[in-house]
């Protein structure tokens, strides 16, 4: 965590305000988050009892006071002029979300992937409609970029009515494209700007993939985006991957669930009825 935090301290940006939240932790981390606040006077600390991730996130937004707000995990941390690249992008586009690209770090192995380099830098600006038929775009990584709630410089006014739902996993899956739709304007920059760190406790490593890949906050997309009038065949291919994975978990588990498996065939038999 003090990596994390500090290279939020070291960011080029000055201007910040850094809120630390404490979620109900039983190691030294109440101790080390005194000690961030005491060096540094942007800091602010807020200890809560343990309520996961969401929660977190959601205390962080009631108290936050800047016009834009910007997620960090704590096993994370961030490029020199992270904040500083995101906010000039902003002010260029006026874009209500920037988003970054990012690296990913292997703590196991101590082996970084990049996903852009310098000869692979540029900017895009896009609308909601036009950022959703790029949603499933592998290309510079842009696929993985689109759905997490990290990497991002959000206008704060988003979040008026959106919170992140508390007691479920994949959070983001349930809330980052709500964000999108009430966006004027989104913006990419195709540079590493956030190191995610991957270590074997990490919730895409550790989760079962019916809790990281859900089908509700899909389901919800599919039923919006078609009342919008937005093609929607890209989220019917990812709902069918997810069909496939929850099918396939069931089956793992011994369908000790009977009528979550019997629901998960049903819905793959209307598919393969009308070829969806």
């Amino acid at each position: 965590m003090e990596k994390c935090v500090s290279s939020v301290l070291e960011q080029t940006r000055r201007d910040l305000e850094v809120i630390v939240v404490n979620d109900g932790s039983t190691d030294r981390t109440p101790e080390l988050c005194e000690q961030l606040r005491n060096r540094d006077s942007r800091v602010r600390v807020m200890h809560k009892k343990n309520g996961g991730l969401s929660s977190a996130r959601n205390l962080g937004l009631e108290v936050a006071t800047g016009e834009y707000v910007f997620f960090l995990d704590a096993d994370d941390w961030l490029s020199e002029a992270c904040l500083a690249d995101l906010h000039a992008l902003r002010e260029k586009t006026n874009a209500d979300i920037v988003i970054a690209n990012f690296v990913s770090f292997d703590e196991e192995k101590g082996l970084f992937t990049f996903y852009s380099t310098d000869e692979t830098y540029y900017e895009e600006t896009y609308t909601p409609k036009e950022l959703f038929a790029r949603e499933n775009d592998a290309r510079d990584n842009f696929k993985t970029s689109f759905i997490h709630a990290w990497d991002k410089l959000y206008r704060r006014e988003l979040f008026r009515n959106v919170r992140y739902p508390e007691g479920m996993l994949a959070e983001d899956d349930y809330t980052t494209w709500k964000l999108y739709l009430l966006s004027d304007k989104i913006a990419y920059l195709n540079k590493a700007e956030y190191f995610y760190r991957v270590h074997e406790g990490s919730i895409m490593t550790s989760s079962p993939w019916d809790k990281v890949f859900p089908l509700k906050s899909i389901e919800q997309r599919i039923a919006v985006l078609s009342m919008l009038g937005f093609d929607i065949s890209r989220e019917l291919t990812a709902y069918k991957d997810r069909l496939q994975g929850q099918e396939q978990t069931l089956l793992d588990s011994g369908t000790k669930n009977l009528e979550a498996y019997q629901e998960v065939k049903w819905m793959k038999q209307v598919f393969e009825k009308y070829h969806v």
